[in-house]
């Protein structure tokens, strides 16, 4: 199968979905004729080298002050630009008589941006999407401190039930992939195809098993993962 994939970012000496999504695309290479669509990171190992096994497409990504590093990570600006040159590359590739069987728009993971794939001829799927979870109304008074930007998340649900691009873009994927199920019901107002939940962990080594003896009345709880709001911690 000849499968063209974008992902914003892949970096395997970052943290989260950029590395996430390196390791998932570097198996995936092994097991189909790859062509990776990505944003090389400045200062890096060449995404080349880190995708032996497949093509790799990239564009240097745009450099933005420190000081607006958090909104470029909430936000992903350059997120239009990218967009416009998988279009631009993908047309130029088609006019030249090359062609794929699927299109897999991996990252951002947020499924708030439309997907690049729409109307280029390509059966495409979207994810694992994620995110977009409210916060805990006991959390409200903090949430008045947050930047702007910050706050731009609560147009969310507007978005999903009115912009023209991400709704039909969505629409038209053959298969949308949810972190977890949950995702559905964030999602009520997109109209899918098909979807279905798919976690893109995965363990290289899985470690030998542990005898675990409960204690009564004892409970011992550990959370992986971000400590932002909407886990309700």
């Amino acid at each position: 199968m000849k499968v063209v994939l974008a992902a914003y970012t892949l970096d395997e000496a970052d943290v989260g979905e950029s590395l996430l999504g390196l390791r998932l695309v570097r198996e995936l290479a092994t097991r189909c004729d790859m062509t990776v669509l990505a944003f090389e990171r400045q200062g890096q190992r060449p995404l080349r080298e880190q995708l032996p096994d497949a093509r790799v497409i990239t564009w240097p990504e745009p450099r933005v002050p420190s000081r607006f590093e958090r909104l470029n990570a909430m936000m992903k600006p350059a997120m239009f630009g990218f967009t416009s040159k998988i279009r631009e590359w993908l047309r130029s590739v088609q006019h030249d008589g090359e062609r794929f069987d699927l299109a897999h728009f991996l990252l951002p993971s947020s499924p708030r941006y439309p997907v690049p794939f729409y109307r280029l001829g390509l059966p495409y799927i979207v994810g694992p999407v994620g995110g977009a979870l409210p916060n805990p109304p006991g959390f409200k008074s903090e949430m008045e401190a947050d930047s702007w930007f910050v706050r731009l998340r609560a147009l969310d649900g507007l978005r999903f039930a009115h912009d023209p691009w991400l709704r039909r873009s969505y629409g038209a994927a053959d298969m949308v992939l949810f972190v977890a199920p949950y995702m559905r019901d964030v999602m009520q107002d997109v109209p899918m195809r098909r979807h279905r939940a798919f976690l893109g962990l995965g363990l290289d080594e899985v470690p030998d098993k542990v005898e675990r003896h409960a204690v009564a009345h004892e409970m011992e709880l550990l959370h992986v993962g971000r400590a932002v709001r909407s886990k309700g911690l």
